[in-house]
């Protein structure tokens, strides 16, 4: 649909993106000149350059996708400004007291790995123990295992 002929919607809505990409490509620190952002791209600079007119013109949905790839972007951030701007794993709040207890756990397993071959049934009563909530007072032997 020629620019001109679109709706309030469709007008405010390519406004919205021309204004994520200005604010990505052509500002800050890596700015981009609208040349290179076309050469990245793989686009005329014709083509590149009506997006950043009044009124803007629209990427299509190929190019949308090229976009959010390039710059590794979620696509719901660049079409409806939702979201976190760029791809990844959602940050995830960390409870500390469950990771060392996990990282503990981990080095435990992997001592009575190793030991389970060289004492076989102290590694049993100590199982036992770990099971019970019980943990041994004294130490088991003077060696520690291979690191």
């Amino acid at each position: 649909m020629p620019r001109e002929q679109r709706g309030p919607v469709e007008r405010k809505l390519a406004k919205a993106i021309r204004e994520r990409l200005r604010e990505h490509y052509l500002k800050g620190p890596d700015a981009l000149s609208q040349r290179e952002l076309a050469e990245r791209l793989q686009l005329t600079f014709q083509t590149v350059n009506a997006w950043f007119r009044n009124p803007p013109a629209m990427p299509d949905v190929a190019t949308l996708h090229k976009i959010a790839r390039l710059a590794n972007w979620n696509l719901n951030y660049l079409l409806l400004g939702e979201g976190e701007p760029l791809r990844g794993p959602v940050p995830v709040p960390i409870d500390e007291s469950a990771l060392l207890r996990r990282h503990a756990e981990a080095e435990i397993l992997r001592y009575l790995t190793w030991r389970r071959e060289r004492e076989p049934d102290a590694v049993r009563q100590l199982e036992a123990d770990l099971k019970t909530g019980l943990l041994p007072s004294g130490r088991w032997g003077d060696r520690s295992p291979p690191g």
